[in-house]
């Protein structure tokens, strides 16, 4: 890939791809066929944010949705946007959205 603009814009679909999946920056880069250091230069001019600010953001938005829109328990909501802990979910979740995943759901949950 040639532009920056074009290499954060691929890593960007590569992170959204399986919000599941933790993509390491090295990884991410030969995917996106540049080195790391171009790539979080690339990715933060164009979006802003570090590529993990970024990544771990998506994965928050995902998960209140999933906490809104479905009756998955918190722990599968944690494996579906790439969290093995449940603990540490929630813990990253509070840190990003200010309340906890099961607050999330009783507040803004479905009526």
């Amino acid at each position: 890939m040639s532009g920056r603009a074009e290499i954060a814009r691929a890593a960007r679909e590569v992170l959204l791809a399986d919000l599941s999946r933790r993509v390491t920056i090295p990884e991410l880069a030969r995917v996106c066929g540049t080195s790391p250091t171009v790539l979080k230069e690339a990715f933060r001019a164009e979006f802003g944010m570090p590529v993990y600010a970024w990544s771990r953001r998506r994965r928050m938005i995902a998960a209140a949705r999933l906490l809104v829109w479905t009756d998955l328990p918190v722990g599968e909501v944690a494996r579906a946007v790439g969290y093995a802990s449940a603990s540490k979910f929630a813990r990253a979740f509070a840190a990003c959205l200010r309340l906890g995943p099961s607050a999330w759901r009783e507040r803004y949950g479905r009526v």
